[in-house]
């Protein structure tokens, strides 16, 4: 039985999966690994490719499924129900693992036996991270998942197709009791290849599955509080990606049709995974620290996905939202609690007495100081790099 079952699914990137491949028949554990392809109806010669592969290179142990439709949740999940490993290493066919991580997963897994997944740092090539927008998660393309868990709650949910599938599979994972972390020793590199990236259809789908898994996951306060933030941020990089209003609309609709996810997860494990309190306590602290008296304005530095747990965190305490800044052009004229989204350096973000960073991405840089030497407070530092079941 191998070491780790290393899982890829792939679709018409054969150039860029043989030089993953490579890089794993080079690994020092390569005796130990077994690869499983999922070839998702490619058309440029992948699965050729792979046998070729494993006919030149015995010392690695490679196969590859041949596969009618092109999603990638089934890929993963049918790939991974042919393998023999305990431990699964889902990778995507441009990323590998770096040295030193198999043993840090490896390690991770056995130091908690209700650990069911564990990740770490995405490197890019120029020099930033792929992450998650919650510090526990990470990106489907590094990422160690213990077998045993997988099984349990039946895979990735392959109704997403794609888009946020690391969070639907982390919600499942906590609400069946197992635990995800993030270990800064579990590293990848992603080189993030441009062939079949950031599409029309991955827009539609990142808006549709933030909000099935929104309203699956969340109690129906939550998520409909959350509805609305995500409604306009994920419509407007739809626009920015050549959608329309009508696909925007489209995809919310199909949100509420795909197969049942849920039930909303226990509220200790929601807790532990989003931080509403976290988050609340955090900024009332931040407020009382800087003598920030109600009715003080802020501003929000960054339109992300979870910015709306900052706006209300910033309201709880007393504070008044007066501007959120965004660098993302996409991003201009959309609203959070009724304030537009500005450019960072606009007159109404620089007039606020304080500024809140809403970015929970582990594997973004820290901002720079505020030029204006406004206090401000990064809310990624409240957050653990584990989610519990509680």
């Amino acid at each position: 039985m191998a070491d780790w079952s290393v899982i890829i699914a792939t679709r018409g990137r054969r150039e860029e999966l043989g030089v993953t491949l490579h890089a794993l028949a080079e690994h020092p554990a390569a005796s130990r690994l077994e690869v499983i392809v999922a070839d998702n109806a490619s058309e440029d010669g992948t699965a050729a490719a792979v046998r070729g592969f494993a006919r030149r290179r015995p010392g690695l142990a490679v196969r590859v499924i041949e596969r009618g439709d092109a999603n990638p949740c089934a890929g993963r999940n049918q790939a991974a129900a042919a393998s023999s490993g305990q431990r699964l290493l889902f990778l995507d066919d441009d990323s590998t693992p770096r040295p030193g991580t198999l043993a840090a997963a490896a390690a991770a897994l056995a130091s908690d036996p209700r650990l069911g997944a564990v990740g770490g740092p995405v490197h890019l090539p120029g020099g930033g991270q792929d992450a998650c927008a919650l510090p526990a998660l990470s990106p489907a393309c590094g990422w160690a998942v213990r077998r045993e868990a997988f099984e349990r709650v039946g895979g990735f949910d392959a109704g997403l197709f794609m888009q946020a599938e690391e969070l639907g599979l982390a919600c499942r994972l906590l609400a069946a009791g197992w635990s995800v972390a993030r270990e800064e020793a579990v590293a990848f590199d992603h080189r993030k290849a441009a062939t079949a990236r950031r599409s029309l259809r991955a827009a539609r789908l990142d808006l549709r599955n933030n909000l099935a898994l929104s309203a699956g996951y969340l109690e129906p306060e939550r998520a409909a509080a959350a509805r609305p933030g995500l409604v306009e941020r994920y419509g407007r990089l739809l626009l920015a990606a050549g959608g329309t209003g009508a696909d925007a609309d489209a995809a919310a609709a199909e949100a509420s049709s795909l197969p049942r996810i849920g039930p909303p997860l226990p509220a200790a494990a929601a807790e532990s995974l989003y931080g509403f309190e976290r988050q609340r306590a955090a900024v009332a602290a931040f407020a009382e620290r800087e003598r920030l008296a109600p009715g003080t304005p802020v501003t929000l530095a960054g339109f992300t996905k979870h910015a709306d747990l900052t706006a209300e965190a910033a309201e709880a305490a007393g504070l008044v939202v007066a501007a959120v800044t965004d660098p993302a052009e996409a991003f201009r004229g959309g609203v959070l609690h009724a304030v537009p989204v500005v450019a960072p350096g606009a007159e109404a973000a620089s007039s606020t007495r304080a500024v809140l960073h809403t970015d929970l991405n582990p594997g973004r840089r820290r901002p720079a100081p505020d030029p204006a030497g406004r206090p401000s407070l990064l809310l990624r530092d409240a957050y653990p790099a584990v989610a519990t079941a509680g």
